[in-house]
């Protein structure tokens, strides 16, 4: 069976007599741990492994490149938190790769207020929804109507995602 080569191998083969200076082998290298980096939080937030194995594979890969690695790692949840249950997850991971409680806690207190605010706008828009089908003469323990994109919710979700941007944007400028 052929051998995977990485990219630092077919770079290497492509350009026989050739030398790289080692700041391009270094540059290489830091790409493909990106790229790795990538593949490894796709896994953790699609729940193929836990948050301990992602930590210990970016531990494993982080090796000469500490300082990337995980500002790429943190960079990747970062960009990936949302208001679902990808969300929590990213946080949870968040944790484990950085120490600033200041964001980590302004994410956390915005995650639990969406949820909080979501769940809270649904059931009065289903009772609300119910009574107006109850008054058609529709009405029963099965029913159980779901909002389609609603306006009023539209508006809410909106805002919630301008915070986030405001935290995601001074994590950033404080992170440089």
């Amino acid at each position: 069976m052929a051998e995977i080569k990485s990219t630092l191998d077919l770079v290497m083969e492509k350009t026989k007599g050739m030398l790289l200076s080692e700041e391009e082998k270094r540059k290489i290298k830091l790409s493909e741990r990106v790229e790795k980096i990538r593949g490894l939080v796709d896994g953790y937030l699609q729940g193929k492994w836990s948050k301990e194995k992602l930590k210990k594979e970016i531990e494993a890969l982080s090796t000469g490149f500490e300082k990337e690695v995980y500002r790429e790692v943190w960079q990747s949840l970062l960009d990936r938190f949302d208001f679902g249950e990808e969300g929590r997850k990213c946080l949870e991971a968040l944790a484990l790769f950085t120490n600033e409680e200041e964001y980590l806690n302004k994410l956390d207190s915005l995650w639990s207020e969406y949820q909080e605010t979501y769940n809270q706008w649904l059931a009065e828009r289903r009772l609300q929804l119910t009574s107006e089908l109850a008054r058609l003469g529709i009405s029963g323990s099965a029913i159980l109507p779901l909002p389609p994109n609603d306006l009023g919710w539209s508006d809410k979700k909106q805002e919630f995602n301008r915070r986030l941007t405001e935290i995601r944007e001074a994590w950033k400028s404080a992170a440089k």
